[in-house]
């Protein structure tokens, strides 16, 4: 059967085939109505107008019919999802289109979108994770026997007679120019937040502590030094898929085709295994490297983790990533979160001198982000942390003649911070970190 929403014909020619002349038949029995004055294409229901529902369910009864058709059955995956992964998109495209050329409004469409992805994320649980393995044999049993953090179901795609692109996988491992690479499911409205995981990202308060680590590649280095740990491969691999069905990296024809979001929780468990990975000093550094990257990275700002867990994920990724200063920064605000002070003042001094010896080009918004978080931060030990990191960066991104007023400019807001309300020792913390950094406060800030 042919996939596209076209049928080729014998002679070259191309006729419509049964999904875009279903829709567009729909689409003029619904305009038709609407011209005619019926009032039921305009009747709301479930947040959409059901001409709407007229058009989407006639899309979804031909993807189902010929999924159906399609059948046989596979020990892997449902054939029904497969076909609904590349036809649902297609189809949700159209219909949108229909939908505003009959006169609805992006807001709407926008609103009915918001509704729908609220009830899948609440209605229903998440399904295992699919991984697909494109690598040799002993490889991809070795990482299929590997303990996983989440519940995942492992596709062989040298036996699964369907290619990758055509299933609803959430990551990919295989092997390009002899190098192991992990790659996630991803699209131009739901793009990852970090290329590769193999690779820092550009400075920055938000590169320190970032929102979000999901990648969009993780390269793993040479194929055959990466065999030595298929657990760690499987651990990584995990992480990404599990990240790539996080709420914000799924759109509403994803989940109509299957792919819901996974919990936070399973999201947490599979970062905090590639802590683990990354503490693992037997495990070959071209795998320590991305997962110590990643999860202190994640760590850095995840709610409900073990202070001591993140400071030695910190610790050891200061030792694998010695070049980058993300890591020391994270660990300098994981210091001042214990209350180990002096710890504290020390990696950031290492810290602004690793910053500075890179030449870093001066961007603003390190001073935004920090203005952000001393405004709208918590009376937490972790906002203090974050705070020193963030002073610390941006008095080594400044340019020189910019520092007094930069220092200034966050010393009054330090005085007038609702977190800092009460805490006149946290308080003082942060105005010694600028006399140490080498930019003395003045007097009227301690008061």
């Amino acid at each position: 059967m042919h996939d596209s929403v076209t049928t080729p014909r014998p002679g070259g020619r191309e006729v419509l085939g049964p999904m875009t002349s279903t829709v567009v038949a729909a689409s003029v029995f619904v305009a038709t109505a609407a011209y005619l004055d019926a009032q039921w294409p305009r009747v709301e229901a479930l947040g959409a107008p059901l001409g709407l529902w007229a058009v989407a369910g006639a899309a979804a009864g031909v993807a189902y019919l010929r999924a159906r058709k399609a059948g046989g059955g596979s020990a892997v995956f449902s054939p029904l999802s497969g076909r609904l992964s590349r036809l649902v998109p297609g189809a949700y495209t159209f219909i949108k289109r229909v939908a505003l050329a009959a006169g609805f409004t992006d807001r709407t469409i926008e609103r009915v979108e918001s509704a729908w992805i609220g009830r899948m994320d609440r209605g229903c649980a998440s399904a295992p994770l699919l991984i697909g393995l494109d690598v040799a044999p002993a490889l991809g049993t070795a990482i299929m026997g590997a303990p996983a953090s989440a519940p995942v179901r492992w596709i062989d795609l040298g036996t699964s007679g369907a290619p990758a692109q055509h299933l609803p996988l959430d990551a990919v491992v295989s092997v390009r120019g002899g190098l192991l690479l992990i790659t996630t499911r991803e699209s131009d409205d739901s793009e990852a937040a970090w290329y590769d995981w193999s690779r820092s990202r550009p400075l920055g308060y938000s590169s320190v502590f970032p929102l979000r680590v999901d990648p969009s590649r993780v390269t793993l280095g040479d194929a055959e030094a990466a065999e030595a740990a298929p657990g760690a491969v499987a651990a990584l691999a995990v992480a990404a898929a599990a990240l790539s069905r996080s709420p914000w990296r799924l759109t509403l024809p994803d989940r109509l085709a299957g792919r819901r979001a996974v919990s936070a929780g399973v999201i947490g468990k599979s970062m905090s295994r590639l802590g683990e990975v990354g503490l693992d000093e037997s495990c070959p550094e071209s795998l320590r490297r991305p997962a110590l990257r990643a999860a202190s990275a994640y760590l850095s700002t995840a709610e409900g983790v073990n202070p001591e867990f993140r400071q030695s994920v910190a610790r050891a990724a200061v030792g694998v990533l010695p070049e980058e200063p993300e890591p020391l920064l994270r660990l300098a605000a994981s210091f001042f979160a214990a209350l180990n002070d002096e710890a504290g003042f020390e990696a950031c001094i290492a810290a602004d001198r690793l910053v500075r010896a890179g030449n870093p080009e001066p961007i603003l918004n390190h001073l935004a982000f920090l203005q952000s978080e001393v405004e709208l931060g918590l009376p937490t030990p972790a906002t203090l942390g974050r705070v020193a990191a963030g002073i610390t960066l941006v008095c080594a991104c400044a340019p020189a003649e910019r520092g007094p007023y930069m220092r200034d400019d966050l010393l009054d807001d330090l005085r007038y911070s609702g977190w800092l309300v009460g805490r006149d020792q946290d308080r003082a913390v942060l105005i010694e970190l600028f006399r140490r950094l080498g930019h003395e406060a003045p007097l009227k800030a301690a008061a």
